[in-house]
């Protein structure tokens, strides 16, 4: 019965994903990572309701509306958090934006060379809905997460094209 109603969950979803070049196996970890994902959310938007503005890091989270904060994909990758109003932390940056958030996942396999890469494939989650730039494609949406592209370069800038 289980695997009856996971296949019949998983064939929209395969089929509207198929034209974006998404394998069944990635399917298959980007369900339990969303998952895991709206969780997250769920404690974020608990702790804002109880103190009025989302934290600077997942980690005020634990252990009161969260037991610990976990991992995306079969790589154990972590999920990116960036509060609006705060900035990234350790950059430095402070940011009066708008309240609000966003979270991000991916489903690759860490690598050092990530760290130069000029574009990566991502899952994200904007509370301000904002998807789409001139340095972001995006492939598709389910509910208020994206499966994204994010260039370094604007499309005719750093040698990237369309």
């Amino acid at each position: 019965m289980k695997l009856i109603f996971s296949t019949l969950l998983l064939i929209p979803i395969l089929f509207g994903c198929s034209r974006e070049n998404i394998s069944v196996q990635d399917t298959a970890q980007y369900l339990p990572s969303i998952e895991k994902g709206n969780q997250i959310i769920a404690s974020l938007d608990t702790y804002f309701e109880q103190n009025g503005r989302y934290p600077k890091n997942l980690n005020k989270l634990v252990p009161d509306f969260i037991s610990k904060i976990p991992k995306a994909g079969i790589y154990g990758n972590d999920f990116y958090y960036w509060d609006f109003r705060s900035g990234v932390e350790g950059l430095g940056k402070e940011f009066n934006g708008p309240e609000g958030f966003s979270l991000t996942f991916s489903l690759n396999k860490p690598s050092f060379f990530d760290l130069g890469a000029r574009a990566r494939t991502v899952f994200v989650y904007r509370t301000d809905e904002q998807y789409g730039s001139e340095k972001e494609e995006v492939h598709f949406k389910s509910g208020k997460w994206a499966y994204v592209t994010q260039s370094r370069h604007k499309v005719g800038e750093g040698g990237r094209v369309k």
